[in-house]
């Protein structure tokens, strides 16, 4: 097809403002006497994103370049593995492209999730809005939170109310990474924690309320709590389309009572109930790394069923929160103790006495997050 036809149609089909900039001459004057096609690659992969930004300086506040990339050319520039037998070819938009660019590079949200995507796709979340927005200005940096997120076993000592409603011990919690630098864990809910509540612990109040919402009485389990959690299972499935919660049937059985919280590479933490969702995100402090910005935000479709287990006091979508300093306002029980470790732990780190730390098996995930941040480094 004729270029200039092409653009007319853009512009009158879909109002976009599309420039064509024919820059051929310096393609072919770069690739004059080069045989070698990896080689050639890596000379139009460069020459793409010099030519992208040259333009964009004709233009004011200019700063992403997106690019919808085919899929099987992702699989063929790059390996999962890291061995440099099992890389196909390099495409010049995904493995040619140079290692410093002054545009920032935008590909879609699934290609960045992976696996996240579908997982995150069976809760509906496209219906779900923001009833919690609160920023606060944290002396801490950014990693330090986000190394408490990547492990479990802070929970005892942290949070302790969450005792009664997960089951924080981590041989009966799933831990996993992803090749995109993500990570997920899986901790058990509406359950008590065999570890601190011992083996015939009482049935907890919040957690029988739970069970009457669903038409368990618990009475029932007065000798079984640990039976609990399989039959809310059953009954959420059984009665959750009916009282709206639609997307239940898109679920595992473990989405409906298990947090299922997840890090996204590279500062943002979620965490997951039946229906809702917690969204918290560190900001680095544009001058002063030992502050970052943190943000904690609530979603969900409804107000009056999200997740108790999270102690949030929901506000309304209207009531957008200004960002607060430390220690001036409460975030909220859970947020509080979070960062109010945080802060002490950074100053651990930064003393005199600590010769560095030991990772555990359990601390796969954090592990994992600190060989992402070495890998862009090195690059």
């Amino acid at each position: 097809m004729n270029l200039n036809i092409l653009i007319k149609f853009l512009k009158k089909k879909y109002k976009l403002n599309v420039k064509l900039v024919n820059a051929s001459k310096l393609f072919l004057s770069k690739l004059k006497n080069i045989s070698n096609p990896e080689k050639k690659r890596k000379i139009i992969g460069n020459l793409f994103i010099k030519v992208f930004e040259k333009e964009s300086k004709k233009y004011d506040n200019l700063k992403f370049l997106a690019q919808g990339t085919l899929y099987p050319d992702i699989i063929e520039s790059k390996s999962s593995t890291g061995s440099k037998t099992s890389k196909i070819k390099s495409h010049h938009n995904v493995g040619g492209l140079p290692k410093r660019m002054n545009l920032r590079l935008v590909e879609p949200l699934k290609d960045f999730l992976g696996p996240l995507w579908d997982e995150w796709s069976s809760y509906e979340i496209d219906e779900w809005t923001r009833v919690l927005n609160i920023s606060t200005n944290v002396p801490c940096n950014w990693k330090v939170i986000q190394d408490n997120f990547c492990e479990s076993y802070h929970l005892p000592t942290v949070h302790p109310q969450l005792a009664d409603s997960h089951e924080e011990n981590y041989a009966y919690t799933q831990f996993d990474t992803s090749t995109e630098g993500h990570n997920r864990m899986i901790m058990m809910g509406a359950t008590p924690s065999r570890g601190l509540r011992g083996e015939n612990p009482n049935l907890p109040a919040p957690l029988a309320e739970r069970m009457e919402y669903w038409e368990l009485d618990p009475t029932d389990f007065t000798d079984r709590v640990f039976d609990v959690r399989l039959a809310l299972q059953k009954k959420m499935r059984e009665l959750g389309s009916m009282r709206g919660h639609s997307h239940y049937a898109n679920l595992r059985d473990a989405q409906l009572t298990d947090s299922h919280h997840y890090n996204l590479f590279p500062n943002c933490s979620l965490t997951f109930s039946a229906d809702g969702v917690l969204l918290q995100r560190m900001r680095p402090d544009p001058s002063d790394p030992q502050k970052c910005l943190f943000d904690h935000w609530y979603y969900t479709k409804n107000t009056e069923i999200a997740d108790s287990a999270t102690n949030i006091e929901l506000t309304d979508t209207s009531d957008l929160q200004d960002v607060i300093q430390y220690g001036e306002q409460s975030m909220g029980l859970i947020p509080d103790q979070d960062i109010a470790i945080s802060i002490m732990q950074q100053l651990g780190l930064r003393s005199r006495g600590y010769r560095g730390g030991y990772l555990s098996g359990q601390e796969s995930r954090i592990r994992r997050f600190h060989d992402v941040i070495d890998s862009y480094i090195e690059e």
